[in-house]
């Protein structure tokens, strides 16, 4: 069993061009195909010369007419088989890329996974699988001893068309080995590479070699090595059919049905590129240092500057607090699926926290003429309602992260559907309490820059929100409830 959990069989060209053989034999067993469902495709009529010679006229594959030990070779009619020599059993079949120098044929992979030992089957019988090309003969214990690979047209009395010829196994597995570029059950192709970049990178290979174990990521990390030792991250990789960026860089080549259909991957040089963490990172260190640094320089940007009030206070105290909070779940809670962000990236989501919610809200409210400036000290009911609404969101705020979080594991790609605390009501509880957290501070600083900030970061939220819930829905299709409402819960909706 162990040997037969090793065999990958070579199959037909195309089910359309071999003889349909022994449907009425009695089926034995349980088989279940090699998964490799992502290399489904249609014969392509090119192929099938180049495929045709493939399989005639290879050192192990030679036809012959009779039976002959000298070849390695046996013929096996329909007749015979069906006059108590053997029961047949059946194969489930996927189609697979296979990179066979100097052809490329497309081909069928069959492995048998498990077989299912009946009462029936006399000890003294033989058994194989229906006799499509690829199926394994067996003994009687159960040990494959040769492989089916072709047959040619031949009139019976009951008007069946077949004689069909089969290699030992010892010859399969060798072909399989060191002609085909097989290992262990792995399959090897060549992919063409074609540059969509503007500037071209010097030194990219014109294709790579995968396995159906390839993920994206070793892709890029292959073709950077041969292209200089430039960064991966650099590299992005695209299907060629409708030309997306394949984002998930621990997902298999072979999974992604479009470059599998293309034959090939488009790759473009993304620029210089920032990790994920270290671009949060900046973005919230600039209000921070921004806000802090009101209580040393207002008196070189205010006239008549007086030192800033209790309210004031406050209201730095919650904007700081909130960015450290940012900064502690950049680096301890959040899962990033993409690794990097190009370079410019930083400048331009930097402009939105460090302008929107760092000299903008800053500048008005240490003002002198601020209405915190002119505030009561004491915390007053508006201040008290503030303060309650925006611990709420902050603690709210990070518990739907670490919800987040949990669906992910260190360094995966893998999505899921969120569930718990806020997650039934709209798509994105997250953004809800974020937006909570900037109306508590609304109330305390009662300045018309932070609805500014409020706007513009809500309507960007909303975007992002609206994306999540359509790619939840064409991810996870019935399993996923659908939701009309992605930030703030509607009633009747």
């Amino acid at each position: 069993m162990s040997q037969m959990k090793s065999i990958m069989a070579i199959v037909s060209i195309a089910d359309r061009y071999i003889w349909p053989r022994n449907k009425h034999v009695r089926t034995f067993g349980s088989f279940k195909s090699f998964d490799y469902a992502p290399f489904n495709q249609e014969i392509d009529q090119s192929f099938q010369n180049e495929a045709t010679r493939y399989f005639h006229n290879g050192p192990d594959f030679e036809p012959i007419q009779d039976s002959d030990p000298a070849y390695g070779e046996f013929i096996f009619k329909p007749r015979s088989r069906t006059i108590n020599k053997w029961i047949g059993g059946r194969f489930n079949a996927t189609r697979a890329t296979i990179n066979a120098p100097p052809l490329q044929i497309w081909e069928w992979t069959f492995l048998a996974e498990q077989l299912k030992k009946d009462n029936f089957i006399p000890e003294d019988r033989v058994m194989s699988a229906l006799s499509n090309s690829g199926s394994l003969i067996l003994n009687k214990s159960f040990e494959p001893i040769a492989m089916i690979w072709g047959g040619e047209p031949y009139t019976y009395a009951h008007g069946l068309k077949d004689a069909t010829y089969a290699s030992p196994i010892g010859k399969v597995l060798r072909d399989i080995e060191e002609r085909m570029n097989w290992e262990k059950g792995s399959v090897s192709m060549v992919l063409p590479v074609q540059e969509k970049s503007r500037r071209p990178i010097k030194k990219l290979p014109t294709s790579v070699d995968i396995t159906e174990k390839t993920t994206v990521q070793d892709v890029k990390n292959k073709l950077a090595q041969q292209a200089g030792g430039m960064d991966p991250e650099r590299l992005g990789i695209f299907d060629p059919e409708n030309k997306k960026l394949l984002k998930d860089r621990r997902a298999l080549i072979s999974q992604h049905k479009e470059v599998m259909a293309g034959k090939e991957i488009l790759i473009k040089d993304l620029g210089p590129q920032l990790s994920w963490t270290t671009v949060f990172i900046i973005e919230y260190l600039g209000p921070i240092l921004i806000h802090l640094s009101f209580l040393f320089i207002s008196p070189y940007i205010y006239k008549n500057a007086a030192p800033l009030s209790s309210s004031q206070k406050l209201s730095m105290a919650m904007i700081v607090l909130h960015f450290i909070k940012r900064e502690y779940e950049t680096v301890f809670v959040h899962r990033f699926s993409l690794a990097t962000m190009p370079l410019f990236n930083i400048f331009k989501n930097s402009t939105h926290y460090w302008v929107l919610s760092g000299f903008n809200l800053a500048y008005w409210i240490y003002a002198p003429t601020s209405y915190t400036a002119r505030s009561s000290p004491t915390i007053d009911l508006v201040n008290s309602i503030g303060i309650a609404l925006y611990v709420f969101g902050e603690i709210s705020n990070l518990q739907t992260h670490l919800i987040l979080s949990k669906l992910r594991s260190p360094g995966g790609t893998e999505r899921g559907i969120p569930k718990g605390y806020g997650f039934g009501l709209v798509t994105c509880p997250n953004y809800l309490f974020e937006t909570i957290a900037w109306v508590g501070i609304a109330f305390v600083c009662k300045s018309w820059s932070v609805g500014i900030f409020i706007v513009a970061a809500y309507w960007q939220m909303n975007q992002w929100a609206i994306k999540k819930e359509k790619a939840y829905r064409a991810e996870f299709g019935d399993k996923y409830r659908k939701k009309k409402s992605v930030i703030i819960p509607i009633p009747g909706l």
